[in-house]
């Protein structure tokens, strides 16, 4: 079919009159936390978001056990967040990030 501009991707040429490109930026975070507390860590953006973004968490572990593992997104803003993680026992989790607007 026609139409006015072009909906697709083709190489490098991403046309943004079809869709928003998204801001989005990543990482990881080391967590120790305190055995059955609640730990809070905080993670600060290389650059504010143009608004608040999505955050999505996921701690990793080499760990036989982690059935006790809890975790929680409490805040976020244009230029950080604020996570939770809970565990019933005291061990150190690599927390990866995505955040997205």
């Amino acid at each position: 079919g026609s139409s006015s501009y072009p909906t697709y991707i083709r190489g490098s040429n991403i046309y943004a009159n079809s869709f928003p490109i998204p801001e989005i930026q990543h990482g990881r975070v080391s967590v120790s936390v305190t055995k059955e507390t609640n730990t809070e860590f905080s993670v600060t953006f290389d650059q504010a978001f143009s608004g608040t973004p999505t955050v999505v968490i996921t701690p990793t572990h080499t760990y036989a056990d982690a059935s006790g593992l809890g975790f929680k997104i409490l805040t976020v803003s244009s230029t950080g967040f604020t996570g939770c993680i809970y565990d019933n026992a005291a061990r150190t989790f690599q927390v990866r990030w995505i955040a997205m607007y």
